[in-house]
């Protein structure tokens, strides 16, 4: 883990040391709007032809206004 902080420390660029439930949370919700966008890219032929909660197709649908 050091040997990628001292590298990343070369490229020019600031590093901030944050505890460990702060950096899963900060990561987590960039993975979460990665994850609803490409399920929704995946499945949005399929949207209405799905047998599931109108509240979850609606949120599947939402990742379709994630742009690259």
């Amino acid at each position: 883990m050091e040997d990628g902080v001292a590298a990343l420390a070369a490229c020019d660029v600031t590093l901030t040391r944050v505890g460990g439930a702060t950096a899963v949370k900060t990561i987590d919700q960039h993975a979460l709007v990665v994850m609803q966008g490409e399920a929704a890219r995946l499945h949005h032929a399929r949207l209405d032809a799905l047998d599931c909660d109108q509240s979850l197709r609606r949120r599947v649908a939402k990742g379709l206004e994630i742009d690259d």
